[in-house]
């Protein structure tokens, strides 16, 4: 899956928009609690608040383009 993840540029965000690839090694979490437990796909929801780890080379296009280690959905 590919998902579009946008946000404000801030002092430890490297880009402000970006298209992401989901895959099957792609590991996802929920912080909740300050703990982060495990997710499915079918947990991220549109405007969710997320961070993105990325791997592998990320292709220099606006927005960037990259495959996803792993995301985390963040508390509101």
């Amino acid at each position: 899956a590919r998902i579009l993840i946008e946000g404000v540029k801030e002092p430890d965000t490297r880009v402000d928009k970006a298209f992401v690839d989901v895959t099957d090694e792609t590991e996802l979490f929920i912080k909740q609690g300050g703990e982060r437990k495990p997710a499915e796909f079918a947990a991220l929801k549109k405007k969710q608040r997320v961070e993105a780890l990325f791997k592998g080379l990320v292709r220099e296009s606006y927005p960037v383009q990259a495959t996803a280690a792993e995301i985390t959905i963040l508390e509101k």
